[in-house]
């Protein structure tokens, strides 16, 4: 029995079984699931910062996030989730498209950490009376978690971009 990797034995699993949706697999289903995780994923953030004044918005943050995670799902089976792929998996071009997009996704996230850290210091330098320790650092940790979680998914967002083209399109 050959020896694999953990990732190999991942993409297997990952692979093994689910749906393709290759009706999707086209220009504007692609953009459509992109824009519906965008808009879920931006709703999400809004409904999840309102219950702090209105607790009952915990029931729209968790239909956005819903909706935005079945969009994600969707999206990452279109392209038969290559964006997890071993390298030994990709050809010469999807490795180099996916290698652009998690070098574009890296240069986006260390922004974006960066200004978000600027953000919450200069905040609650300023403001250190008005506001709770504890409000600081749950806005913080959630500006983490959304960025990280958002600026994650840029590789699959642009394999997709790249490969879920119609046959007329490709050539």
């Amino acid at each position: 029995m050959p020896e694999t990797t953990l990732q190999e034995r991942y993409w297997n699993y990952v692979t093994s079984d689910g749906p393709t949706f290759p009706r999707l697999r086209n220009p504007r289903a692609t953009k459509a699931l992109i824009t519906t995780y965008a808009v879920m994923m931006a709703a999400a953030i809004v409904f999840q910062l309102a219950m702090f004044r209105w607790p009952h918005a915990v029931w729209l943050f968790l239909v956005c996030l819903v909706i935005a995670l079945v969009a994600w799902t969707v999206l990452r089976s279109t392209i038969g989730v290559r964006d997890a792929a071993p390298r030994d998996r990709l050809d010469d071009y999807e490795s180099e498209v996916l290698a652009v997009w998690r070098q574009r996704a890296l240069n986006v996230l260390l922004v974006l950490l960066f200004i978000g850290a600027l953000t919450i210091f200069t905040v609650s330098t300023f403001f250190s009376g008005a506001l709770s320790p504890a409000t600081v650092g749950t806005v913080a940790g959630l500006f983490m978690l959304y960025s990280s979680s958002i600026v994650s998914t840029l590789p699959a967002v642009g394999y997709a971009l790249t490969f879920n083209r119609d046959a007329d399109e490709e050539r």
